[in-house]
């Protein structure tokens, strides 16, 4: 027990930002931008990953606890800079209440995307919550305990269980950011598209105090990595479907459970182009 109490002391002296987020939101080109700083280790999806447990925990807690203290805080107790940022979409399924409840309290980015957009590229990747094998190991179902309720969601079409997901997660990070401010924690919100803006970028940089040393400089490696594309899906005919109708049946069978979400998903996105209703 001492040595894992002083390992978690290590980690209380670091400033950890980790990600809320849903996957296919620009995970890969936000882990490049947090590279451009000194003092910082950014990881994307490197081992000891969270999908090894991920499924577990959501019915067994305790096994995120065992799993970050066995080997997810050694490897981050191991980095040389004081500020460790993870850009995983794994960290908010299950993880962030069990370090809590360890005395870490992490900073938190929001990247968000219009769920639609989310839905579309899972549904183009066949990775769909809990009907198939990626969707099941690396997204939330609507069968796990503590998600949005979703009636009758075998019946549901796979966009439609995609679209849910994403509204999940749009949930967890409306309710985590405002956790974590209570709890003194920096966060931050945007979209992968907001960050492509320097003076975005610089206030992220800003909110999470990270070291800038030549201002322009960094500006200038900021424009070569918005210029770069980053695990993008290939683009494929647009499909056929009446996404206005089939998302209609999801916000319908979750209105009950989350009455305000549709509105702040709408106000969040208004200026995408892809739209939701």
């Amino acid at each position: 027990m001492g040595t894992q109490q002083a390992l978690i002391e290590q980690i209380r002296k670091k400033q950890l930002i980790l990600t809320v987020t849903a996957g296919r939101t620009g995970t890969a080109f936000l882990h490049n931008l947090f590279r451009l700083f000194p003092g910082i280790d950014s990881v994307h999806e490197d081992e000891p990953s969270y999908v090894h447990v991920m499924r577990r925990v959501q019915t067994q807690p305790a096994e995120a606890i065992t799993f970050l203290t066995r080997f997810k805080f050694p490897v981050i107790a191991a980095c040389r800079s004081n500020t460790y940022a993870e850009t995983s979409h794994l960290f908010c399924k299950g993880f962030l209440e069990p370090m809590i409840s360890l005395g870490i309290y992490p900073d938190l980015m929001l990247l968000r995307r219009n769920p639609r957009s989310i839905a579309l590229s899972l549904l183009e990747r066949n990775t769909i919550p809990g009907r198939t094998s990626t969707g099941t190991d690396y997204l939330l179902c609507p069968s796990d305990p503590n998600t949005l309720p979703l009636p009758l969601w075998e019946g549901l079409t796979d966009y439609q269980l995609c679209f849910w997901y994403a509204l999940e997660v749009e949930r967890r990070q409306q309710r985590y950011g405002d956790y974590m401010r209570q709890l003194g924690s920096k966060v931050c919100d945007y979209t992968a598209n907001e960050l492509h803006s320097p003076d975005r970028f610089i206030e992220m940089a800003n909110t999470f105090s990270l070291e800038i040393n030549d201002r322009d400089e960094l500006l200038r490696r900021h424009h070569e990595v918005s210029q770069t594309n980053f695990n993008m899906t290939p683009v494929k005919q647009e499909s056929a479907m009446d996404l206005e109708s089939t998302e209609q049946g999801v916000w319908e069978a979750i209105a009950f459970y989350e009455p305000l979400l549709r509105q702040r998903v709408m106000d969040r996105y208004r200026d995408d182009r892809t739209g939701v209703t």
